[in-house]
């Protein structure tokens, strides 16, 4: 059936019990909509069932898998639902888990990595019970089922109304509903949950002008770097007067007297370096300010459905990893750390972080603490090639990028 304009349309299935008894369940598609009007619909059915003042309503459904990774999939699949005016889960982690909600349930959703489908009552229900289970077939992410109590009250006639939504998880379209699910998307928290708020927004009216979210992740990572380009700055104006204080007869007599004991000869330099205005943390400012947005868009890419089948250079899916190199069987100890594959986005951002890691060590003076400092910056590379070999390679090419600008711009500020 095509629907025209503010057209709608019914579709009935009837269970009659006796000429004045039946049982209806309705439905209502509207046109360019997500979502689906759902009555249950009963007369003449409480004259039979005496002083009962409820009924349970079953909802059961298997979740399918639709995306390239089944395990990615099932990290962020799981039961979202708002009880008592607070939005809470049965947390993706757990493979099986069964939950009593004991009152006042606002709407109760089966969200997957990218899509939702949620039962929105017109009145909260009595109680609900839900239950999620992971099978052992890959073909399907959870099996969820739910038991929701609804008031019988003591009419002829009944008529219990939802809202069915069955649709993406895209934030601005959950917000138009005003019931607060757009909560079931995690943001992360307190100002990494603003940041991507922000993103969303961003993301949107770039797409207006630019059909390909590679192109869009590039500008937003450019951004970015351009609102910390201040902080860059002076950070690089103070690891240069460090390097020049570092030349200088007095701390190079403070190396030589406390060679042996890192912490005093550090003590000592404080306050030259505080009488010459130099801070010797100055370095770490812009690294600090950048880690909110990485954070943040760590949760964010990997269920924005924006990037969901979006293609960039060779990776055919942003919202997933690019398979750069595959390998058949298990391989002994790369298989347990890489899988069966390796990404080479996450592959040239683990490089690139390395290249900036040394390019920034070099301003940086030589002291106990600074060397631990380094060790541990340059392990961070690998890290990142194993951790995120496996998740979304529109993270690895806003990283990538973003060590690029921040090799360029570093690189200029120099020079200036």
């Amino acid at each position: 059936v095509e629907l025209e304009g503010e057209e709608e349309k019914e579709f009935v299935m009837r269970a009659a019990i006796g000429d004045d008894q039946y049982l209806d369940q309705v439905y209502t598609f509207k046109n360019g909509k997500y979502d689906i009007g759902y009555k249950v619909r009963m007369n003449g059915l409480k004259e039979g069932i005496g002083k009962v003042t409820f009924y349970e309503l079953k909802w059961k459904s298997h979740i399918p898998k639709t995306e390239y990774d089944i395990k990615n999939m099932r990290a962020k699949t799981g039961i979202v639902y708002k009880m008592g005016g607070d939005v809470d889960k049965i947390k993706p982690t757990d493979e099986t888990k069964k939950e009593k909600l004991p009152s006042l349930v606002e709407w109760i959703s089966y969200k997957s990595q990218f899509f939702s489908h949620i039962m929105i009552p017109s009145e909260p229900l009595r109680s609900a019970t839900v239950t999620m289970k992971t099978p052992e077939t890959e073909e399907v992410a959870r099996v969820m089922d739910t038991k929701m109590i609804l008031e019988l009250p003591d009419k002829k006639e009944l008529e219990s109304e939802f809202i069915m939504y069955m649709g993406p998880n895209e934030y601005t379209t959950l917000v138009s509903y005003k019931q607060d699910l757009q909560k079931e998307m995690d943001l992360g928290y307190s100002i990494l949950s603003w940041i991507n708020k922000g993103t969303v927004y961003i993301f949107k009216f770039l797409e207006r002008y630019i059909d390909n979210y590679g192109i869009i992740i590039i500008i937003l990572a450019f951004m970015i770097r351009l609102l910390v380009l201040p902080f860059t700055f002076r950070s690089n104006v103070s690891m240069a007067k460090m390097r020049v204080v570092n030349q200088t007869p007095e701390i190079k007599a403070i190396d030589e007297k406390y060679k042996d004991d890192q912490q005093k000869a550090m003590m000592a330099k404080q306050n030259i370096y505080r009488e010459m205005g130099v801070n010797m943390f100055g370095g770490c400012l812009p690294i600090l300010l950048s880690y909110p947005f990485l954070f943040a868009l760590f949760f964010f890419f990997p269920q924005s459905i924006e990037l969901r089948q979006q293609s960039f250079l060779w990776a055919t899916d942003l919202s997933t990893y690019d398979t750069f190199i595959s390998w058949k069987g298990d391989i002994p100890i790369i298989s347990n750390i890489f899988g069966n594959h390796l990404s080479l986005f996450t592959l040239l951002m683990a490089i690139s972080t390395f290249i900036f890691t040394y390019f920034s060590q070099q301003s940086q003076p030589s002291t106990g603490a600074n060397n631990q400092f380094r060790m541990i910056a340059y392990i961070m590379p690998v890290f990142l090639l194993v951790f995120l070999n496996s998740y979304s390679s529109g993270l690895s090419l806003y990283y990538l990028t973003s060590n690029i600008l921040n090799i360029t711009q570093t690189t200029l500020i120099r020079k200036v």
